[in-house]
């Protein structure tokens, strides 16, 4: 991969100017589950790079059993070289490498036109990843309609009264049962509720320490932060939600917990309620997998926004969890197990 750096960024910002170059490093080169695989197509005179497509090792508990897996990613070919099927020949040389890594499956997010391209392939659509929102202060939404700011203040201030005293996390009683942490990293808390918990679910990718550092401190683009659960007699990490803020927005990188979705209602509760007190307007959710976990949220009052890019599977039809695997309530699937682009 090192040697394939430079054309590959070349390639990136020639065709694709809105991709990070630091993601290469990162997301390529870093991986704690081991380099990232790409497959590139070239033109024969000057061997440049007009095509990619990249697969990223990702670790997953399926019944009891870790397996590595492949999130494909950054599938790109320049405008001039896209009626040459390069995309669908990029798209299956990375499926004829799934036996070769050991991979478990295959899984990506393709948007409408890659889509196309991967169902004729072989993918089949497991489903569509919800895009949820909950407002917390209203004035930047009065304000698009009203723009004076002395009137839209006025409006907002009695939207605001409703918003916050019928919300549910009014309601939750801590009982002085938890406290939480803002945290910057992750450490042997999250290892331990990682071992713990992994018996609670038929499927769930890695939640280690090791891996969270990688996916979340380390980002060079994004500033997270998480907050994190605990019970306050044994101080054991009951769960926790990785969230990154950008301007006025909260967007919710990844939430576990040890036993979902029963422990959703204190960290939800807990994390609006210190999330009122910031200068945010709204938090946004992204999700795909159980839809009781989406329901707690949506009892939180986050609203459902249209349906977003389908999460798509390729995987060996022998294996003996192939059924299981495509059904949607065995999953948990959050921004940060996603590709980042």
């Amino acid at each position: 991969m090192v040697e394939d750096r430079e054309g590959i960024i070349a390639f990136w910002k020639t065709n694709f100017p809105g991709w990070q170059e630091e993601k290469y490093d990162w997301f390529y080169m870093n991986n704690p589950r081991g380099e990232a695989d790409c497959w590139v197509a070239e033109t024969i005179e000057d061997e440049e790079i007009v095509g990619a497509i990249a697969c990223f090792p990702r670790r997953f508990a399926i019944d009891g059993k870790e397996h590595l897996a492949g999130l494909g990613g950054d599938l790109g070919v320049s405008k001039e070289h896209r009626q040459h099927g390069l995309a669908m020949n990029l798209r299956k040389e990375m499926m004829n490498y799934m036996g070769k890594a050991n991979y478990a499956f295959l899984l990506g997010t393709p948007n409408d036109r890659s889509l196309r391209i991967t169902l004729k392939a072989g993918y089949t659509i497991l489903g569509r990843i919800r895009r949820t929102t909950r407002i917390l202060h209203s004035k930047a939404f009065v304000k698009k309609v009203v723009p004076l700011d002395f009137i839209s203040r006025i409006l907002s201030g009695p939207i605001d009264f409703i918003i916050r005293t019928s919300a549910k996390e009014n309601r939750f009683r801590n009982e002085n049962r938890y406290k939480f942490e803002i945290l910057d990293s992750f450490d042997s808390r999250f290892d331990d509720l990682w071992k713990r918990s992994q018996k609670n679910y038929f499927l769930m990718g890695e939640r280690s320490a090791d891996y969270l550092n990688w996916r979340f401190t380390q980002c060079p683009f994004t500033k997270f932060k998480t907050f994190a659960l605990f019970e306050k007699d044994e101080g054991k990490l009951v769960s926790y939600l990785t969230y990154w803020v950008e301007g006025s927005i909260v967007e919710i990188g990844d939430f576990y917990g040890g036993k979902m979705p029963d422990c959703l209602d204190p960290l939800i509760s807990s994390f609006l309620l210190y999330m009122r007190g910031e200068p945010v307007d709204r938090v946004i959710l992204t999700h795909f997998g159980n839809t009781q976990y989406q329901q707690k949220f949506r009892d939180f009052g986050f609203k459902m926004r249209p349906d977003q890019r389908a999460i798509i599977l390729f995987a060996d039809q022998s294996s003996s969890y192939y059924d299981r695997i495509f059904e949607q309530s065995n999953w948990h699937f959050s921004a940060g197990d996603n590709d980042v682009q």
